[in-house]
């Protein structure tokens, strides 16, 4: 019975140690799952796992994360609450459910963990860049598409603009209450999808910067070259580097964070 279980439980864990302790003598090192607390599902380590160069570029697309996580999850209440007002089907309901579990899996694994996995490879990150912008573009779309809430059955699941005036419409508690859910719902996506654009744009000037430093370490360049994606050295891009954290344009320097 129990005591059996717990025999079971011990010798898994036991077995888990040895092979911990065989890959970190063989030169591999473990990093455990830390993110979320409560039941750990992925790591968030910035300052640990990512150097200095792409520290700024990671806590970047984790607060774009962040966002879209948010929103998945404000998305199903704010249906489920439509559902109570009588202004949306339990179909709906069923598939912001549905929604809400794909999106946060396909967000974390698809194109948050691919950027973290690149800015902590850094230089030795290829193939993993064209990967993220595959699918970060694919996230950027679904932003704007959450953000509207195109009304209809292919879009019933989505608390963007126009189910936040047909909440309005019910002229109901639960309608306003709902419509004031959905204005929270349409900041969240509106912020993942422009802080998204801009890590898009901020990893295309980290790539081109990583294969500039490579040929210079090759010695096929004297010093590595500046590029950079749109806003590179403006207003908004130093704001978002003494926000994030990350080397000044010119290099020279690491801006710190804010979040530090």
């Amino acid at each position: 019975g129990l005591e059996k279980r717990e025999n079971a439980l011990r010798e898994r864990e036991r077995r888990l140690d040895a092979l911990q302790r065989e890959l970190e003598a063989g030169g591999v090192v473990v990093k455990p799952n830390n993110w979320p607390r409560c039941y750990p599902v992925t790591r968030v380590a910035i300052a640990e796992d990512c150097p200095l160069e792409t520290q700024g570029l990671a806590r970047a697309g984790y607060a774009t994360w962040l966002m879209s996580s948010v929103g998945y999850i404000l998305n199903v209440f704010c249906i489920l609450f439509l559902l109570f007002a009588n202004g949306v089907g339990v179909s709906c309901f069923f598939f912001a459910a549905l929604v809400c579990v794909v999106g946060l899996f396909a967000s974390t694994f698809l194109w948050f963990r691919q950027l973290y996995k690149a800015c902590e490879l850094y230089l030795r990150a290829g193939w993993v860049w064209y990967y993220f912008w595959f699918n970060m573009a694919i996230h950027l779309l679904w932003c704007v598409w959450m953000f509207l809430g195109i009304p209809g059955t292919v879009g019933c699941f989505a608390a963007g603009f126009f189910r936040m005036i047909d909440a309005f419409k019910l002229k109901t508690g639960w309608g306003t209450f709902v419509a004031i859910l959905s204005i929270i719902n349409m900041a969240l996506w509106a912020g993942s999808g422009l802080v998204g654009l801009y890590v898009w744009s901020w990893s295309v000037h980290q790539y081109r910067t990583n294969a500039a430093e490579r040929e210079r370490i090759q010695g096929a360049i004297s010093q590595p070259g500046v590029f950079g994606g749109f806003g590179t050295g403006s207003a908004l891009d130093n704001a978002a580097k003494r926000m994030f954290g990350g080397p000044s344009t010119s290099g020279a320097q690491r801006q710190p964070s804010v979040f530090q």
